[in-house]
């Protein structure tokens, strides 16, 4: 597996760059980003050039803001030209020759605040010409195609699967939803207790089918027509099983 170093301005992506830590990480990726840095609230430029050299991508994350300008005064005669953080770790890794992978925010087809947008865009539109004349680079419209856009990209070039989508939930429409909670219980022996606490939540104006016995575990298909009728019909359930039931 490699190892990330991922670069963005924080305004705008942090959070965007906290996920796509997150699936690196998932797909057993080790992973540096500023999110590490906690001893202070900006990391020197020495060691965020120190931190890009121990890695094997530079994976950056570009958008509308041009972000923090390194002092020159902090590594005298290192930034004479006044660079952001982000564009001085890009040519850092360009340099020592590190993988780059790179995804710029399609502005075109992007909704994006305008706080999240600098005023002088001189710096960050030339920033995002010279990104896209130096390598391929992947446009993402939201942080959610941003997401799947870096997994596809692992897949593709580092062997990873991608996360797969979780399956959309089933969701009964408003007009089916007769009931507030229904209460299930495997035996008979449960029903007495599982009475009493149906008692306290009718008292709280919930409003309860019967309850079902002999349910839990269901064994025939009848057992699992009520279950989703009940489902289709409530909108949560409750189920009391004791230590006899699950005997």
């Amino acid at each position: 597996m490699a190892k990330f170093y991922v670069s963005c301005t924080t305004k705008d992506l942090g959070e965007g760059r906290r996920k796509v830590c997150n699936i690196l990480r998932s797909a057993g990726h080790d992973v540096v980003s500023m999110d590490i840095y906690t001893s202070e609230s900006r990391p020197s430029l020495v060691k965020c050039r120190e931190d890009v050299e121990k890695c094997d991508v530079y994976l950056g994350i570009f958008a509308l803001r041009y972000g923090w300008r390194p002092p020159n005064k902090e590594a005298p005669g290192d930034n004479p030209l006044g660079r952001a953080i982000t564009e001085l770790e890009y040519l850092h890794a360009k340099a020592r020759g590190k993988d780059r992978v790179i995804f710029i925010l399609d502005e075109e087809q992007a909704l994006w605040r305008a706080a999240l947008i600098d005023r002088d865009r001189a710096a960050i539109d030339a920033l995002r010409q010279m990104l896209s004349d130096d390598v391929l680079t992947t446009q993402f419209t939201s942080e959610d195609d941003l997401i799947a856009k870096v997994g596809a990209t692992l897949a593709k070039k580092y062997g990873a699967a991608q996360q797969a989508a979780p399956p959309a939930p089933v969701i009964p429409r408003v007009r089916e939803i007769k009931h507030d909670v229904a209460l299930f219980c495997a035996t008979a022996s449960d029903a007495t207790f599982a009475q009493e606490v149906g008692a306290c939540l009718q008292q709280k104006g919930l409003v309860m089918p019967a309850i079902s016995v002999d349910l839990f575990p269901p064994t025939t298909a009848a057992h699992f027509e009520k279950l989703g009728l009940r489902a289709r019909e409530t909108r949560s359930a409750l189920v009391v099983l004791s230590d006899a039931a699950v005997a």
